[in-house]
């Protein structure tokens, strides 16, 4: 089995090159993807800020519990998407949690 190291000088330069080029499309990709994910994120921030203005707090709370419970996002975009503070966020899952208490 030929290692690595055994390559000839031309055949370490193409895989350099051949290496290369792998990660310069893969970056595109991901440059890519992240344009659309940020994109994505600010529509769903826009949607659930129209959202709060028709519903009350408690409903608020509950989509939220909704997400938390779901793992549907990630801590940092539920902040982003939902226009909230680390604090906010604290005292939101304080608010489900009492709530919840309180029904049993």
């Amino acid at each position: 089995m030929m290692k690595k190291c055994d390559l000839d000088l031309d055949s370490i330069e193409g895989q350099i090159l051949y290496s290369m080029d792998r990660v310069q499309r893969q970056n595109a990709e991901v440059t890519a993807l992240m344009m659309t994910l940020d994109r994505d994120r600010v529509t769903l921030r826009n949607y659930i800020a129209i959202y709060r203005q028709r519903i009350s707090e408690a409903q608020m709370d509950d989509l939220i519990a909704a997400v938390i419970k779901d793992d549907i996002l990630q801590e940092a975009d539920l902040i982003f998407v939902f226009d909230l503070s680390a604090q906010e966020l604290i005292e939101c899952t304080q608010r489900i949690n009492e709530r919840n208490i309180s029904k049993w």
